[in-house]
């Protein structure tokens, strides 16, 4: 496994009053593109207040696995200051900076080798909904997956999503619980009902549990990481076979 934490020095370091406060986001990834290093790569999102370390230490039970793990982070901890469920317009402009920071470390991942299909978002929480918001709005539908834990796409309660890119497939975890005080049950299932009816594969687990991730969380997520690992092996031994053609 590969694990980096990268500084974009090409991100913008303004700083903007969001409801009174100051907030910025810097991507950490290098200026020029990485170099690929593994047959699948994850872009994983930290929650609010979470450090990166913690997630890190969170997703190393995916170590064995071919992966290059990278990890945005938000300046301040926290990738926009409202709760995911305030209308988009509160959490501006700190959400379309933070999706920029995901765009930049998306496409530094594509330049560096991997085609999209390779490439699969993750967070937790706040991360989770930065990576779901991320996956519904992104041109082209299906990228490799998406392990959204504790979290869903933003917006208030009772909204709908208007994409409609077919996912041709696309994994998707999406979990939370039914006792959570942050991240209600039902945004969770709406979430993964979203992507469901645009053609993913779609997984959402909901228990009676902590605001956390937990060890179903992370074997679920580790399956959906080596069932992609093996659809991308299975792909490229087909065209090996076929002299190349589809």
């Amino acid at each position: 496994m590969q694990v980096e934490a990268w500084r974009d020095r090409h991100a913008s370091t303004d700083s903007r009053a969001v409801n009174g406060k100051i907030h910025s986001v810097e991507l950490q990834i290098p200026v020029n593109a990485p170099t690929r290093k593994a047959g699948l790569a994850v872009i994983a999102l930290h929650g609010r207040g979470q450090p990166v370390a913690a997630l890190r230490g969170s997703i190393s039970v995916i170590e064995a696995l071919d992966v290059q793990i990278v990890f945005p982070e938000a300046s301040g901890g926290q990738w926009y200051p409202r709760s995911f469920l305030a209308p988009l317009s509160e959490n501006e402009p700190a959400l379309t900076q933070a999706l920029a920071t995901v765009t930049r470390t998306f496409e530094s991942l594509l330049r560096s080798g991997y085609d999209r299909r390779q490439v699969i978002l993750l967070g937790f929480s706040q991360g989770a909904a930065l990576a779901a918001e991320f996956v519904g709005r992104l041109a082209g539908g299906r990228i490799g997956g998406l392990i959204a834990w504790t979290g869903g796409r933003l917006g208030p309660p009772g909204c709908t999503w208007a994409e409609s890119d077919r996912m041709d497939s696309m994994p998707v975890l999406v979990t939370g619980s039914d006792d959570d005080p942050f991240v209600p049950w039902c945004r969770c299932r709406s979430t993964a009902e979203h992507f469901s009816r645009r053609g993913a594969s779609t997984l959402c687990r909901i228990e009676n549990r902590p605001h956390a991730i937990d060890g179903a969380d992370l074997a679920l997520a580790k399956e959906l990481i080596a069932k992609v690992a093996a659809s991308r092996l299975g792909s490229e031994n087909a065209t090996v076979e076929t002299g190349g053609r589809r």
